[in-house]
């Protein structure tokens, strides 16, 4: 699984354009303005979150020195945890 884009290239060059001429606003102005451009896909935002808490839970085991024991790291494309 690729990254995602939420945003499109220009809407994105627009929202800048935007916030650049207006001399400034609130964030909740911003998130406003980008609200409609905006490009959520919720399975995608739940696999990004377990993989996060995966790594988490992985960079937690350590041994009795304290050393960490668990590491990620990619191989071939695929990451992978090593024990």
């Amino acid at each position: 699984m690729g990254r995602t884009r939420t945003l499109e290239p220009k809407a994105r060059e627009v929202i800048i354009q935007i916030l650049r001429d207006s001399g400034g606003m609130d964030r909740d102005e911003l998130v406003d303005l980008l609200r409609p451009y905006f490009q959520f896909d919720p399975e995608a935002a739940k696999e990004q979150a377990l993989k996060r808490q995966a790594q988490r839970i992985a960079s937690q085991v350590r041994d009795e020195y304290g050393t960490r024991t668990v590491f990620n790291y990619k191989a071939d494309g695929a990451s992978r945890c090593q024990y």
